[in-house]
């Protein structure tokens, strides 16, 4: 054998190894390949939720966000989710391969000491530490950091820091790295840099207006133009919010849940001892209504509506708040009629996308901007742009390893 020949074998396998360890990069501790093509139906489940069936949820989701533990002002990580939890949720994972599971971290109510933890840097690396211990023992795919609210250009600073490290330490495990904001906050390019995922909240949105629809189809669009018109987010990384839960038109404090509103149809109807599946039950048109009792939500064609806008505009996926709202049953349940449209076969089409009752009006536009409107044309392909993505770092991988 020809040292030309050695050195060709040579090449040829240190070029098997980098490939090789290319894909063993995109698995997360919870040892399964991660798709990051796949556009996300992310479906958060609080620790008071978990009496539904999770793994029975997982098929219609690709990704499980666990709500939530938070920061001790020492850097020590408070649970609100419990083993029980934890282990519902490894078994969802297994259930349902392809399930990617996410701890959420904060939350409102659960935010008081991030400001204490981020402004500290041994405070930062050891919450940092205990999040990637979680994540390694329990098998989870990823970390969701939901601080309601940095009030000041200090706290968003060492929030944009904890995010920084926290992705810094994670990512090489192959974990994911999202934050959580309200419509109209912004990290910057730095602090969108540090994280793979932003989640944005697209409900709640009627108190700015003082009344209607909380989350109208007009201002999901406008939250969403706002967002990506600052030139700062890719959109391939934004994820925006679907509720499963309705707030009364006026009275903003009255909620009730998805499941709720379509029992009390069923109610109404008469039809709660009948037998039968549900759906054939209700009214039919219940799916394109999102209105019952002046309690206004989003239906199942509105949430379709929407999770369509978000595939248009080459946005990363939805998510929704909270799955535990919703009612588990097929052909009713919000979180089913989303996976459809996002990562089935199902196309809306223009009579259906025209057809949603919208009665509190779409008034107001909040977040509307000066700017004409985006679209999916002026943003270019995010599938293209996730493969030169991905081709750039195979190169880098291939010369370092070369």
């Amino acid at each position: 054998m020809n040292l030309h020949t050695i050195v060709s074998l040579g090449l040829l396998l240190a070029l098997v190894v980098v490939v090789v360890s290319s894909k063993r990069s995109k698995k997360g501790v919870g040892a399964q390949q991660l798709d990051h093509d796949r556009f996300v139906v992310a479906g958060y489940l609080p620790e008071y939720r978990f009496y539904i069936d999770v793994s029975e949820a997982g098929k219609h989701l690709t990704d499980l966000i666990l709500f939530s533990v938070a920061p001790n002002a020492d850097g020590s990580i408070q649970y609100f989710v419990n083993e029980d939890n934890l282990r519902a949720a490894r078994k969802a994972k297994h259930d349902n391969p392809k399930l990617r599971t996410i701890i959420s971290v904060g939350g409102g109510g659960r935010s008081k000491h991030f400001n204490a933890v981020a402004s500290d840097g041994h405070t930062r690396q050891r919450f940092v530490g205990e999040l990637l211990d979680l994540c390694e023992k329990w098998k989870i795919d990823g970390v969701d950091f939901d601080w309601e609210s940095p009030m000041n250009e200090h706290q968003i600073s060492v929030y944009i820091r904890l995010l920084h490290e926290a992705h810094a330490k994670l990512n090489p495990k192959g974990l994911l790295t999202s934050v959580a904001l309200h419509p109209g906050q912004t990290l910057g390019k730095e602090g969108f840099m540090s994280v793979d995922r932003v989640n944005l909240m697209t409900y709640d949105m009627s108190f700015q207006r003082g009344g209607g629809h909380h989350a109208d189809y007009n201002s999901f669009k406008q939250a969403i133009q706002q967002m990506l018109g600052q030139g700062q987010l890719p959109p391939e990384k934004l994820i925006v919010g679907i509720p499963a839960y309705a707030r009364h038109s006026t009275k903003l404090a009255n909620v009730k849940s998805y499941a709720e509103i379509i029992d009390e149809k069923l109610k109404e109807a008469g039809a709660v001892d009948m037998p039968g599946p549900t759906a054939e039950k209700l009214d039919p048109n219940f799916i394109s209504r999102n209105e019952h009792n002046k309690f206004l939500f989003d239906c199942q064609l509105s949430a379709q509506k929407k999770t369509s806008y978000a595939k248009s505009m080459g946005l990363g996926g939805v998510f929704i708040w909270e799955i535990g709202q919703d009612k588990f049953e097929h052909k009713v349940s919000l979180t089913e009629a989303v996976m459809i449209v996002g990562n089935g076969t199902r196309v809306m089409t223009k009579a259906e996308l025209s057809s949603v009752y919208d009665p509190a009006g779409t008034g107001g536009g909040s977040y509307q901007n000066n700017s004409p409107p985006l679209t999916a044309h002026d943003l270019g392909s995010a599938k293209e742009r996730r493969r030169k993505k991905r081709e750039e770092k195979k190169r880098a991988g291939m010369h370092v390893e070369l």
